[in-house]
């Protein structure tokens, strides 16, 4: 008995390539247009390639497979809920993001931006 393709294997190259983009970017004009297809026609492209039951299913499945499982997500989201500052603090309560202690915690931060003001008296 032969086994079954999987909806990935069954597109064509173009096809997987724009899967793949899609997967990367969420965008789908912006995959049809790198995977190939006309840059004019990128809008209708996407919209027909995401109307495909083998592209659709080919997407579900590779999004189901990178998603975070239940526990991974809980735990970030506890350590997201319960960090603090402290760990990028230096003793002086100086800002620093190269202790040990920082570096082991950096993935809580999104963003940083610095902003030096130097202020003088007359």
């Amino acid at each position: 008995m032969e086994a079954q393709q999987s909806p990935y294997e069954r597109l064509s190259d173009k096809q997987r390539k724009f899967v793949d983009l899609y997967c990367e970017y969420r965008n789908a004009s912006r995959a049809a247009r790198e995977a190939g297809y006309s840059d004019a026609r990128s809008n209708q492209s996407a919209y027909q390639l995401l109307t495909n039951i083998d592209i659709s299913a080919a997407i579900s499945q590779i999004m189901d497979q990178s998603a975070m499982g239940k526990g991974e997500c809980l735990g970030r989201m506890t350590a997201y809920g319960r960090g603090t500052m402290e760990h990028f603090m230096t003793e002086e309560g100086e800002l620093t993001l190269n202790s040990e202690d920082a570096k082991a915690n950096r993935d809580l931060l999104k963003k940083v931006r610095q902003r030096k003001i130097v202020r003088t008296t007359p």
